[in-house]
């Protein structure tokens, strides 16, 4: 799953954003050239269109309001949510810019940390709302 490749570095050179119904993160993708090169990677719900959504910029400005094309990865989705965890407790939400360590947790105050794992709920559902099908997964981040 792409969205446990997410990175950060050392210097907090990276960036992971994410809202109960959207993720934004820096993650290495391979290229037409088959080089592996940073971009920003983004998954959202088209509620409108019901489509499930993934933006691209390999060119990254670390702010996901920009991407160089985006494609649909399923229709017919009703809804999409995330949740973060961070070690002791699930989050509906995550800012590497602002996320500081608590007391207790072991981590220390540390800026520009990554969750530990991620929750990622999908409801599938035909377009007139008399069939539908919720899948849950939990994925670890590697690097965090």
């Amino acid at each position: 799953m792409e969205i446990s490749q997410a990175v950060m570095d050392e210097s907090g050179l990276g960036r992971f954003i994410g809202e109960k119904d959207e993720v934004g993160f820096i993650s290495f993708v391979s290229t037409d050239d088959e080089v592996f090169e940073l971009a920003e990677i983004r998954y959202w719900l088209d509620k409108d269109q019901r489509l499930l959504m993934r933006n691209q910029d390999t060119e990254p400005d670390y702010d996901f309001s920009t991407h160089d094309y985006s494609d649909i990865l399923a229709e017919d989705i009703s809804e999409l949510g995330f949740s973060y965890y961070d070690g002791l407790n699930w989050n509906d939400s995550w800012d590497s810019d602002s996320t500081v360590a608590g007391e207790g947790t072991g981590l220390g105050e540390t800026w520009g940390l990554l969750p530990k794992a991620i929750k990622i709920k999908i409801k599938v559902e035909d377009r007139k709302g008399r069939e539908s099908e919720d899948f849950e997964v939990v994925t670890r981040l590697r690097t965090s």
